[in-house]
């Protein structure tokens, strides 16, 4: 039977794949860790993962997924108006590898990867996106801006999408337009 809520699918029942309906979602970040294989996959275009529309009792700034330890795909899937002071503004992943397919991320920002963000380290780790849209994401630095003692410029961090010690990174089939670090 259906769930309530993408976090109850993956923390509670511990489901390895979360089919979720055409709709808009917005419910506050769910967290996905130690998770070996973990499929969440939408309808194209018609799954909505609306940071914007979350209720008001509910988180509102943060990811909408944030993944730690876990091998994840999403497919599927339209993120929109997803905004962290931290990195990745719909997807943020550490020591995870990620596959991300035919999904679209609009207008969300974050310190840095203002769509999506994987840093590492770990033993086997990748970032494989494709045939997915990144449209006016933006990576703005943080509260305190783009760091001074770093020898990397500002838009190293990524406007749509950021990876730090990622050991394999392929972005393939996908539309960039207009994101911004």
């Amino acid at each position: 039977s259906p769930c309530k809520s993408i976090s109850y699918a993956v923390q509670v029942v511990g489901a390895s794949v979360v089919s979720l309906s055409a709709g808009i979602f917005n419910e506050s970040t769910v967290n996905i860790s130690g998770m070996a294989s973990l499929v969440i996959s939408g309808a194209q275009f018609e799954t909505v993962f609306d940071c914007s529309a979350r209720q008001p009792s509910r988180m509102t700034t943060g990811a909408a997924f944030n993944i730690f330890n876990s091998a994840v795909t999403l497919t599927g899937i339209t993120f929109q108006n997803c905004s962290t002071s931290e990195n990745g503004g719909a997807v943020s992943a550490s020591g995870s590898s990620i596959l991300v397919s035919q999904c679209s991320f609009i207008n969300c920002n974050a310190a840095s990867g203002g769509a999506i963000s994987v840093t590492g380290p770990g033993v086997g780790l990748f970032l494989d996106i494709k045939n997915s849209n990144f449209t006016g994401n933006s990576a703005n630095g943080g509260l305190f801006g783009c760091p001074k003692d770093s020898a990397l410029p500002c838009s190293t961090w990524g406007g749509a999408i950021a990876a730090f010690e990622v050991l394999n990174v392929s972005i393939r089939g996908c539309i960039m337009v207009s994101n911004r670090a």
